[in-house]
């Protein structure tokens, strides 16, 4: 998974992303390479310029997928990445703790996190809530438990639901805050530039003699 995050990192990277703020919603194992993208040492731009991370049930301590692939590998061969997923892997809980890290150097990141409530069909015979709350939650910022089930979890039915009229208030929240940086930067560019003029000028006296 660690891999596949640089991967990704250097695509946005080619795309221009980190050179403005950015707003991260992810959903299921999204969160966790958007977490492996924000720890690693070598996307400082990007880090610096995340303002916040939406989190659609991440499973942040495991899944009960990984789990079950591994039980039952005869019906679905688990991939790397799912067998990473096993609850409170090692890995898992290096890379929270990585993150933890990068949210109090950087304490202007906004959390936003939702979590399932109904369970998903994976078999015939099998139904699971496969990231329950106590891995979706990582208590920093608001949590909201949804009664979805893991599929359905990151999709709103409407603009009244609890998840959209969360994630509109944090990007209006980081709009107006950018918004007023950049007037601030304008207004402080014009004075810099007046007081320049200023000092270039000389007195009308001595223009005179």
């Amino acid at each position: 998974m660690h891999d596949r995050a640089k991967e990704i990192a250097e695509q946005l990277k080619q795309a221009g992303v980190g050179k403005r703020p950015i707003i991260w919603v992810a959903h299921s194992m999204g969160g966790l390479l958007t977490k492996y993208i924000l720890t690693d040492e070598d996307n400082e731009e990007i880090r610096s310029n995340t303002r916040a991370c939406v989190f659609f049930s991440v499973p942040h301590f495991g899944a009960e997928l990984a789990s079950f692939g591994i039980r039952h590998a005869f019906i679905v061969r688990p991939t790397v990445e799912i067998e990473e997923l096993q609850p409170k892997s090692k890995n898992l809980l290096n890379l929270h703790e990585k993150f933890l890290e990068i949210l109090k150097k950087h304490d202007n990141i906004k959390i936003l996190s939702f979590g399932e409530n109904e369970k998903t069909t994976f078999s015939l015979r099998y139904q699971t809530v496969i990231v329950p709350a106590e891995s979706s939650q990582i208590n920093i910022g608001k949590f909201f438990i949804l009664n979805k089930n893991h599929i359905y979890v990151c999709k709103p039915n409407s603009k009244n639901t609890i998840e959209y009229q969360e994630l509109l208030d944090v990007i209006q929240t980081i709009y107006y805050q950018r918004k007023n940086e950049l007037k601030s930067q304008q207004m402080q560019l014009t004075e810099d530039i007046l007081n320049n003029l200023y000092s270039f000028s000389s007195p009308i006296e001595d223009d005179v003699q």
